[in-house]
């Protein structure tokens, strides 16, 4: 998107995704990205369970892309037995309904039996 295209376009909706940092061969904190959005008011969230656990967020401000949408990125740190607990929860005004999202393992990857241990 150009910048000479959100006078056209008023909302553009996020892209997002959910993946994790691996600390000593496991994942120990997960990443929620979205970008490509506009206008810039966004709220995202992490949940456990159902609730929001701020005090484990690290949310980076929103911030500008070249081509005049934004992004946001925020992680949370988490037990890797627990990691299938955690949601991501958008919402903008370009999605029809909120987004809320889960890491996923991609095909082929797995934890060490050691790893669900901890």
């Amino acid at each position: 998107m150009r910048i000479s295209d959100i006078a056209a376009s008023p909302t553009e909706p996020p892209v997002v995704k959910v993946t994790r940092k691996v600390v000593n061969d496991s994942p120990k904190v997960l990443i929620c990205q979205a970008f490509g959005f506009y206008p810039k008011e966004i709220q995202a969230t992490w949940t456990r369970e159902g609730e929001v656990p701020q005090y484990k967020t690290l949310r980076r401000n929103v911030a500008p892309n070249s081509d005049g949408t934004f992004y946001v990125q925020l992680s949370i740190e988490i037990k890797p037995k627990e990691r299938n607990r955690f949601r991501c929860h958008l919402k903008h005004e370009g999605l029809d309904e909120p987004l809320v999202l889960v890491w996923e393992e991609e095909p082929g990857e797995r934890l060490r039996g050691s790893d669900m241990q901890k």
